[in-house]
């Protein structure tokens, strides 16, 4: 039945979560105080990094999500009740979770690339120097999973949907309603993520309605002028902000400078954790997804 196949699921859910984070925080063969050479971050540093919000993922959904949702016991009504009330947590975590997404993602690839004969080559001393084989399959576990809570929070919907054709007649619009609401949650995230300099929480702006360029009346010194902004509405905030391409950043100059410097024949050269993550931006922004803008929010207006 849907209902079960909802509830198995999210177990599962949880279960990879924490098997994940056991793996990265719990392993016998690694001290944690001590330093990564090539990222002179210690093992504890690496791991926050790494994890990013993951422990925040896993408590709300083993601890408050899935008991709530359990006693609802199939309930519609309750079941809606419970959806807006998780709504805003998710909009939360997921947030974080897919904003610090890239930065992982680019720090298990900067960790995959560390060979213990670069390491030796860098420092001469490859018993201090070189990452325990436990923590490298550990990272490698971790990047496999890294889209784990992306994939679950855009199933929500189709888990939801499957229960509506199991419903009774009476039922069909609440589940539906609850349907809704997480396809709400996910276009809401799909902006949020992309945001920058907010000053609130992005569940305080509601759920994502619609964005797009606007001509703005001002009035300046006397003089009314109109201004075209990029402007994002969201159903209790509206959000002008200036639109613009994160591979424009700054980041392009010590970018090109490692890329250069990859290239040398030297063999004792590896690039620093910075400069490997401002080149692994510069690279991916530019070719393999331009398209992707990032909004700096320059004013929040509260719609009362």
């Amino acid at each position: 039945m849907a209902w079960e196949e909802l509830l198995s699921t999210e177990e599962v859910y949880i279960e990879i979560l924490q098997n994940v984070y056991n793996m990265i925080n719990i392993s016998k063969d690694t001290d944690y105080n001590r330093t990564v050479s090539v990222t002179q971050l210690s093992y504890t540093m690496l791991n926050e990094k790494l994890l990013g919000n993951w422990f925040e993922l896993l408590s709300f959904h083993k601890k408050r999500l899935l008991p709530s949702l359990a006693m609802c016991n199939g309930n519609a009504k309750m079941i809606k009740y419970w959806a807006s009330v998780v709504a805003p947590y998710l909009i939360d975590l997921y947030t974080t979770y897919c904003s610090l997404y890239a930065k992982a993602s680019q720090l298990c690839a900067y960790l995959d690339r560390i060979s213990c004969k670069q390491i030796s080559l860098l420092h001469g001393d490859k018993e201090t120097h070189e990452m325990p084989k436990g923590y490298q399959n550990s990272t490698r576990l971790f990047k496999c999973h890294l889209s784990t809570p992306v994939r679950r929070i855009q199933c929500y919907h189709l888990l939801f949907e499957r229960l509506k054709t199991e419903a009774h007649i009476s039922d069909i619009k609440y589940l539906d309603d609850v349907r809704k609401i997480f396809n709400k949650i996910c276009a809401t995230l799909d902006i949020t993520m992309n945001l920058r300099s907010l000053n609130v929480r992005p569940s305080k702006l509601g759920y994502f309605l619609l964005e797009g360029d606007f001509a703005i009346t001002q009035s300046v010194e006397s003089i009314k002028s109109k201004k075209r902004s990029h402007v994002i509405l969201f159903s209790k905030m509206l959000l002008i902000t200036k639109p613009y391409s994160s591979s424009s950043s700054s980041s392009s100059t010590p970018s090109l400078k490692t890329y250069l410097s990859e290239r040398k024949s030297c063999q004792k050269y590896f690039p620093s954790l910075e400069d490997y993550i401002a080149f692994f931006e510069f690279s991916h922004n530019t070719s393999l997804n331009s398209s992707k803008i990032v909004y700096e929010v320059e004013d929040e207006l509260c719609i009362s």
